[in-house]
């Protein structure tokens, strides 16, 4: 598989899974935290998966947010 590929597929888990989370678990934004190391790689952690999710996504929304909107239009069937 290739990174974009892997990329891609991660990505789209990620906003498929979004909406399984409870509307609780999404408003603990406080309960994520995002450390960056001198590269810029985000490390994140968070009590329960929901928000290591919402982090993830968030990470992934400041890097690169185009990639990120590209892959929810590819998988909603709308590119």
């Amino acid at each position: 598989m290739t990174l974009k590929f892997r990329f891609a597929l991660l990505t789209a888990l990620v906003v498929c899974a979004a909406p399984l989370a409870t509307a609780q678990s999404l408003a603990d934004k406080d309960d994520v935290k995002i450390m960056r190391d001198n590269w810029g790689v985000p490390h994140i952690y968070g009590k329960t998966d929901a928000d290591v999710a919402f982090g993830l996504a968030w990470a992934q929304a400041e890097d690169s947010f185009q990639v990120m909107q590209e892959s929810m239009m590819t998988a909603r069937g709308m590119m």
